[in-house]
């Protein structure tokens, strides 16, 4: 009675009902990749990412690239601090290999997955890192030109981590000067301009904020013309709809 109670709530909590785990149990080929991408070690963090995609090409399953979907978004946030780069990279190169995977949907797993507003407090930085580890892997598919609303969506994000300096330094800062110089100019100006307004005109408040203008300056001259930046720095503060986070 419990046991179908149970398989009841597997396939309820995930979209696509994965395989009961004693199936999966028994390849334990597959499993130990996620152990190996935890590993302190580097080299065989590496190789396990390697193996992982190989495996899932080569098998070509469903329900075993769903599975690995789920637990590479839950290890972004891992306890353990060396284990959280593994499962970034390997899910920046599944997303890469498998094309027809939509970024928004692994942008809202994540954002659902490590939500800061729901989280308990002792696990808040956790969840801060895996917020800022899916966004790397989102960056490392390389395939973020191809979904403009997924760069608004890890920008906004990225806003947001920001002011966890304490806990996650200037990466947030360094991971969206990473992301403005892989866009092209009609993304930044159709897209992220509306949204870092408010960051671009408080450049002479914070040295992140100023190196973010000097690289959109560098990047996007056309969208930033002297006229639109005077607009920009002369009003210090601009508050419209468009740029308070949603």
């Amino acid at each position: 009675e419990l046991m179908s109670v149970e398989m009841m709530e597997v396939s309820v909590s995930s979209a696509e009902p994965l395989r009961p785990a004693r199936i999966l149990q028994q390849n334990r080929v597959f499993l130990d990749f996620f152990w190996d991408l935890a590993n302190p070690d580097q080299e065989v963090r590496l190789k396990a990412v390697e193996n992982l995609i190989q495996y899932l090409k080569t098998e070509n399953k469903a329900d075993e690239l769903e599975y690995t979907l789920k637990r590479l978004v839950d290890g972004l946030a891992h306890t353990r601090e060396t284990a959280r780069p593994g499962f970034s990279l390997a899910l920046g190169q599944v997303l890469s290999a498998f094309e027809d995977i939509s970024l928004q949907s692994i942008l809202d797993r994540i954002k659902e997955k490590h939500n800061l507003q729901a989280v308990k407090r002792k696990l808040a930085r956790n969840a801060m890192f895996g917020n800022l580890f899916g966004v790397l892997a989102l960056q490392q598919s390389g395939r973020l030109v191809k979904e403009p609303q997924v760069v608004l969506g890890c920008v906004q994000l990225l806003q947001c981590l920001i002011q966890h300096k304490q806990h996650l330094k200037d990466l947030p800062s360094k991971t969206m000067t990473d992301i403005l110089t892989e866009i092209p100019e009609e993304v930044f100006e159709e897209v992220l301009l509306s949204a870092l307004e408010a960051d671009l005109a408080s450049a002479f408040r914070t040295p992140e904020q100023m190196q973010l203008l000097l690289v959109a300056l560098q990047h996007f001259p056309q969208a930033l013309k002297p006229k639109k930046l005077k607009k920009l720095l002369d009003s210090s503060t601009i508050i419209n709809a468009d740029n308070i986070p949603k």
